[in-house]
């Protein structure tokens, strides 16, 4: 009876073992498939399938399905969109400087819009509409682009923005970057950001976007 017991129980720890060695493998997999193979080996790639696209960002950066959750500045279609995902880089990025924040939010819309309307944003709350530069080919696609500045309590932010039509379709990609005003600071205790610093990080996960 013990001789079984002890069978047993030599069974239940192989199958044991043998069940975290495989669970250890198909996660281990599952990391290296979501890699590139464009030379940025530490990026992961996002696909959206109900949107058909992928986008491709570093592995320490935080992704949120929706809006970023620090700092919502909607979408800037001309009518309703809906923000997919936002990537955002990490907190202590930049530590010593004025930095808030930056990300890059993926939207889209698809209420009444043709390839002119694309050409177009529209701040929340604000009836002007802004007419888009381009088209800019980026990853074999046209984008028009423009830029939104904002300031409120103490806060400025530069918004990038780039649309791109496909498929009855208007997608928007927004690179974001917040900062504090540098005069509500200790003196000698930050530095200011360089901003172009911070939107070439961003701009390089832009600059992956593309359709599945």
């Amino acid at each position: 009876m013990k001789k079984n017991i002890f069978g047993l129980i030599v069974v239940i720890i192989v199958a044991a073992v043998a069940y975290l060695v495989v669970t250890f493998i198909s996660v281990k997999l599952a990391v290296v498939s979501t890699t590139t193979d464009t030379g940025k080996n530490d990026w992961l790639v996002y696909r959206n399938n109900q949107y058909v696209f992928t986008i491709q960002y570093p592995s320490n950066w935080s992704i949120n399905n929706g809006p970023s959750q620090r700092h919502d500045v909607g979408t800037f279609f001309v009518g309703a969109g809906e923000s997919i995902v936002t990537f955002s880089l990490p907190a202590d990025a930049y530590p010593k400087t004025n930095y808030f924040d930056g990300f890059v939010t993926v939207a889209v819309t698809n209420l009444g819009q043709t390839q002119a309307s694309c050409q177009l944003a529209q701040q929340a709350g604000n009836t002007s509409q802004i007419s888009l530069l381009g088209p800019q080919v980026i990853n074999g696609l046209n984008f028009y682009y423009g830029q939104v500045n904002d300031a409120a309590a103490g806060t400025f932010a530069k918004t990038l923005i780039y649309h791109t039509f496909t498929n009855a379709k208007c997608y928007e990609i927004t690179l974001n970057l917040f900062k504090g005003n540098i005069d509500n600071y200790p003196v000698g205790t930050v530095t200011p950001i360089d901003d172009s610093v911070v939107l070439k990080r961003l701009q390089q996960v832009m600059e992956t976007f593309n359709f599945q």
